[in-house]
């Protein structure tokens, strides 16, 4: 069998619908073949400039190492060593303990005046 060519009946307005869609399909695709080109290119500058920088810190490393063995080794004695303090927590006040504790102030004021109602409606009935 050939392929042969369907038709299909459509009034003007249909045909007319039909291929604005078509036309705004193509330049949906076209656009997005222009996102995926441009990501592309940036992809790549992004990789060249990842490189980059992995190779100026390789170099800033060995750089580093070489001065720290060209220095001379600090030989300070035992006596005047700092003693280190053991990691005691240090407690902090921000403004979300602020927050949490007028919050909480307001909830106790709230239970407070919730008490304060049902003793008195005791002592009313």
């Amino acid at each position: 069998m050939a392929d042969s060519p369907v038709h299909i009946k459509m009034n003007y307005n249909e045909a007319v619908a039909s291929k604005k869609d078509m036309l705004v399909s193509q330049m949906n695709l076209l656009k997005v073949r222009t996102f995926l080109r441009k990501y592309r290119i940036l992809r790549a500058k992004e990789l060249r400039e990842k490189e980059k920088l992995k190779k100026n810190m390789n170099d800033a490393m060995l750089l580093i190492k070489k001065l720290q063995e060209s220095l001379p080794k600090n030989n300070v004695p035992k006596i005047h060593k700092v003693q280190r303090i053991e990691n005691v927590p240090i407690e902090t006040y921000t403004p979300k303990d602020k927050k949490k504790e007028a919050e909480q102030q307001a909830y106790d004021n709230l239970e407070a005046e919730l008490k304060e109602i049902q003793e008195r409606l005791k002592a009313l009935g």
